[in-house]
């Protein structure tokens, strides 16, 4: 079986500070909700849309997103 990578990049905004735990094993866990926009054309103009994304980051990651 060949072997694939899929990879994702979002672009929005933080709707809310993250919320942020430890596991038992005592790897750090961040959950946090991101916000992005689109256009779609409507009656000559455009209408924004947006979708809310719920992300879990683990790790190295979490010390980034506390930074930020």
């Amino acid at each position: 079986m060949a072997r694939s990578v899929n990879k994702l990049i979002l672009v929005g905004h933080v709707g809310r500070d993250p919320e942020i735990q430890s596991t038992s094993g005592g790897h750090k866990v961040a959950h946090f909700s991101l916000a992005t926009s689109w256009r779609v054309p409507r009656d000559n103009g455009f209408e924004e849309r947006t979708d809310w994304h719920r992300l879990t980051v683990w790790d190295r990651l979490v010390e980034l997103v506390q930074e930020y």
